[in-house]
């Protein structure tokens, strides 16, 4: 099932005995094991009702046992396993993934990775309960998934500033819907969030980010650039070099894929690379910027300032003067 789904029956207070979230994105596990947490059963009747358990900390049998308990003075009990990944022994779980006691909800929280479904146990999991894998969200669809969570807040925003979002807060889901929260608490429904409203109230500076940088890198300002990455030296928390070198990283590898790709058209090219289709001449101007020659040579670049970032060969010269000089050798 998808989270849309299994929310969507939740919310219709339909519960079901076993739910097993799995996978890399935890915004979604979390989601969910909070809603049936807050949602499941009364406050008066979690006291003999819930438990809460952690794979690493807790027997699988104890699990089991507790999950085969009636409810008390209640319709249901809930228990939910945190931290399940940390579970070593599993055969435990299969007698009981057979045949579930019908008045426990068992939510069983595996994160960050995903189960074997190839396996006897992987099969059983997934058939026996409401089964959710989740992936990290990248390029396009983290985009449109900013655009959604705004507009869910009753507000608007162009997709540069959901860009200029994402490129500063990076993939982490929680982290970005905090960020929206905190914004949405100073500015009124209906209200369009801009640049200027990003800098005042969730501090990333329109001028001077990550956003700006790589378009810099791109169009091949080498003097936009360089002040962006002064303004990052005196404030490193808007600029980290490893994040830096992530961003340029993946910019040089689309490129790459581009040069690779010239016989398709426009459209098929942003879908190729990811990214959506109205951020595509970026893409075009930094391919005549750099040439599919330059972009091999740039990408042996960034593997040797990686290393140099790393302590390798690179002495006692600051990160960020490393990254100075890293960019002078990308322009010229």
């Amino acid at each position: 099932m998808t989270f849309d789904s299994i929310l969507k029956e939740l919310k219709a207070g339909k519960f079901a005995p076993i739910y097993f979230l799995s996978g890399e994105e935890v915004y979604y596990i979390h989601k969910i094991a909070d809603y049936i947490e807050q949602h499941a059963l009364e406050p008066a009747q979690k006291d003999f009702n819930f438990n809460v358990f952690y794979g690493k900390d807790s027997d699988p049998n104890i699990i089991i046992g507790d999950a085969q308990q009636y409810p008390v003075f209640s319709e249901k009990k809930l228990i939910i396993v945190k931290e399940a990944q940390d579970i070593k022994k599993w055969d435990a779980f299969e007698s009981y993934l057979k045949k579930p006691q019908a008045s426990t909800i068992l939510v069983i929280c595996h994160n960050y990775k995903k189960i074997d479904k190839r396996t006897a146990f992987g099969k059983l999991i997934e058939k026996n309960s409401v089964f959710l894998e989740t992936e990290k969200l990248k390029d396009e669809k983290l985009i449109h998934w900013v655009e959604a969570l705004i507009d869910g807040h009753g507000f608007k925003i162009k997709p540069e500033n959901s860009k200029l979002l994402v490129d500063h807060l990076g993939n982490d889901l929680s982290k970005i819907e905090n960020e929206i929260e905190k914004l949405s608490l100073n500015i009124n429904k209906g209200d369009t969030i801009t640049a200027d409203l990003i800098e005042k109230y969730i501090g990333i500076s329109k001028d001077f980010n990550m956003f700006e940088f790589t378009k810099a890198i791109s169009y091949k300002d080498l003097t936009k650039a360089l002040n962006i990455l002064l303004y990052f030296q005196k404030n490193p928390k808007a600029g980290p070099p490893v994040v830096m070198m992530g961003l340029i990283y993946t910019l040089f590898s689309k490129l790459y894929i581009l040069h690779n790709n010239l016989g398709l058209s426009d459209f098929d090219l942003a879908k190729k690379i990811g990214v959506p289709s109205f951020f595509f001449n970026e893409y075009k101007v930094a391919m005549r910027n750099f040439p599919l020659k330059k972009t091999e040579i740039a990408i042996s670049l960034l593997y040797e300032y990686d290393g140099k970032l790393k302590g390798l060969n690179s002495g006692a010269v600051d990160d960020f003067e490393l990254m100075k000089e890293m960019v002078f050798k990308l322009f010229y």
